[in-house]
């Protein structure tokens, strides 16, 4: 059932309703559970058409027929950084790479380490590294980011889903440019030889000025943090539950941490915002 659902079945479906109000289209069922406690449900439904491609055509054939009742919030993913988001009045994409990415960069990500990270280990972590942790983070996520990209621009179609992180980390557990390349390529069955490691790095290189934030993907960045939580920086008292957490556990967590003041300070917000007051329509009160 779910492989039947498309852009077009879910835009057919709306137009087809007899609900009077405004819908909000989202990729995932995360970021379903996310604004469901942000709009304002008097005046909006949430719909999640299962994919990011989904929710573009949705509101493509939406936009043709003249409904004008449906927006939808999609990840930047690499969008901005290529020079192509879809051009469309009706979506809207994240201020950063993705929705993980915008929940890290709020102070929902002080609230957590807080809460699961021992401070006299994070001030060691700190210390060595010569920088705070949401920038260490970054450093070492983008190293995956710029992988995908490269990926991406090359045509070369990797498996990232459940790659070993872990084993892509020296012993300090920074991640190795080498060993990520071999376990990425491993993952997806294919030999480590078709990526070519010195251009991989030149192209790391030669964009320092890159927003670090459009470039690295949530889902990574909260792998690396459960990593070092779990062997370096976790509060001994949070040890036991930290060591049996998943990724999945801690981007609940995180997304359960982001209020609504945060998403208001977003620029995506104040878009949406802008939009309701062009269009009089109600997605957020």
């Amino acid at each position: 059932m779910r492989n039947s659902i498309t852009g077009y079945s879910i835009a057919n479906e709306i137009m087809m309703s007899n609900y009077k109000g405004n819908y909000l289209l989202v990729e995932g069922d995360s970021d379903l559970k996310l604004f469901e406690k942000m709009i304002d449900s008097n005046y909006c439904k949430i719909k999640e058409p299962q994919s990011q491609n989904n929710v573009i055509k949705a509101i493509e054939v939406l936009e043709n027929n003249k409904f004008d009742r449906a927006i939808g919030i999609i990840d930047a993913d690499f969008f901005l950084l290529d020079g192509n988001p879809p051009n469309s009045s009706f979506l809207f994409l994240t201020d950063t790479h993705d929705l993980e990415t915008t929940i890290l960069k709020s102070d929902a990500f002080r609230n957590v380490i807080d809460e699961y990270c021992c401070k006299e280990k994070l001030y060691g972590f700190e210390k060595v590294h010569k920088k705070n942790l949401i920038d260490i983070l970054l450093e070492n996520g983008k190293l995956v980011g710029f992988f995908r990209w490269y990926c991406k621009k090359n045509n070369i179609r990797l498996k990232f889903r459940d790659f070993p992180l872990i084993k892509c980390m020296d012993n300090s557990f920074s991640i190795e440019p080498n060993k990520m390349i071999f376990e990425i390529t491993k993952n997806s069955q294919f030999s480590s030889t078709i990526i070519d490691e010195n251009k991989l790095i030149s192209e790391i290189n030669a964009n320092p000025q890159l927003d670090l934030w459009l470039v690295c993907n949530g889902h990574d960045l909260i792998y690396i943090l459960l990593i070092w939580l779990q062997k370096k920086i976790g509060k001994n008292s949070r040890l036991r539950n930290i060591k049996n957490m998943k990724k999945g556990d801690l981007e609940t967590i995180f997304r359960l941490a982001f209020e609504k003041r945060y998403f208001e300070n977003t620029n995506l917000y104040l878009r949406i915002k802008n939009w309701q007051l062009n269009s009089n329509k109600i997605i957020f009160s």
